[in-house]
């Protein structure tokens, strides 16, 4: 099995140690006639296709653009309660 032959809806579920131990599994299954051993195995570089990759580029986006407004309203708000903070001061003092 080659690593192009995976779907990359299937690429998503292959993390963690239990699905490193299964493919691993299956990997010397597969192998053991062929007279290839398989002792480990190490995923660098997973290629998606081009729509899946402009989806996760959009949620990264609209995640980024949430949290900048959020970010931008917050500041907005202490800014407006330091002017105001500062007026009660101006007119205790004057």
């Amino acid at each position: 099995m080659l690593a192009r032959q995976v779907p990359s809806k299937r690429a998503y579920s292959l993390k963690g140690k239990e699905q490193q131990e299964g493919m691993l599994a299956y990997l010397k299954e597969k192998f053991k006639d062929k007279a290839i051993e398989v002792k480990s195995i190490i995923i660098k570089n997973i290629t998606l296709p081009p729509d899946i990759g402009v989806q996760l580029q959009d949620a990264t986006l609209v995640a980024f653009r949430k949290t900048l407004e959020r970010k931008q309203q917050c500041f907005q708000l202490a800014t407006m309660n330091d002017e105001e903070a500062l007026k009660l001061l101006k007119v205790r003092f004057v």
